[in-house]
């Protein structure tokens, strides 16, 4: 289950007999690595100190002396085997060859498990992108056809409406009011339109200001500015920020 190197993994009893090691547990018999071989030692050497102490007393007392010096070390000493045998066996259990094998199949299939999440998760990424990118270029398609839109209609109103009522005073005035709700109409399109930016809080795409409408004195000129500045007006503003950001990083 782990990686073989020179020396492990090492099976130190295999030319003792079946008698021998049919009492042994699985986890001493096939040592994994220094660590493992550390502890198994560890374990059979305690097991012969703890059989030399209880030993040594019982031949005392088939002799027939007994010391009671003696008798309290046996007791400590298997108490503390008692004590210790639990956590020795646990973490002797550790070692066992299908548990590391299990282990390891986990540890493979939960590897496997975040490549696979790691490719979903790029794919999703991608696919976002290009939805984000297709959403984004919609809407700037969609503002450069609104201005185009409004291009020709100023075109029409330049044409049919730039000399409305100029002779009489009556013509006069209608077209002032004229001037004043086609101004109004400008001034309300040229509003949304600052929206087609970046940022249209704190930077907005402002082609004309209010303060240069108010200004022109008829609907011919009023025309001939928006005309002026929306063909210089190129609707590109996402485009131009993904260049930006791609040369960025």
């Amino acid at each position: 289950p782990r990686r073989a190197t020179l020396c492990f993994p090492l099976r130190p009893f295999a030319c003792c007999p079946g008698i021998l090691t049919v009492w042994m547990p699985g986890t001493c018999q096939t040592i994994q690595d220094c660590t493992h071989l550390c502890l198994v030692v560890g374990v059979l050497a305690f097991a012969a100190v703890l059989i030399h102490m209880v030993a040594l007393p019982v031949v005392e007392a088939f002799r027939g002396h007994v010391d009671a010096v003696q008798l309290a070390r046996v007791a400590v000493a298997l108490l503390f085997f008692c004590a210790s045998s639990p956590y020795l066996w646990r973490v002797l259990a550790q070692y066992d060859e299908r548990l590391l094998v299990k282990k390891q199949q986990a540890r493979e299939e939960k590897e496997n498990l975040m490549r696979s999440y790691s490719a979903l998760l790029v794919d999703m990424d991608g696919l976002l992108q290009k939805s984000a990118e297709s959403a984004s270029g919609l809407a700037e398609r969609s503002f450069e056809s609104k201005r185009r839109d409004f291009q020709r209609f100023l075109e029409r109103v330049k044409s049919k409406y730039a000399t409305v009522f100029s002779g009489s005073s009556g013509g006069v005035n209608f077209n002032t009011d004229l001037l004043r709700q086609f101004r109004r109409f400008c001034a309300n399109w040229l509003q949304v339109f600052e929206e087609c930016s970046i940022d249209p809080i704190h930077c907005p795409k402002r082609v004309v200001t209010v303060a240069e409408l108010n200004r022109c004195t008829s609907i011919a000129e009023l025309a001939d500015l928006c005309l002026e500045r929306l063909r210089c007006t190129e609707v590109r503003f996402i485009s131009i920020q993904r260049d930006q950001d791609a040369q960025f990083l």
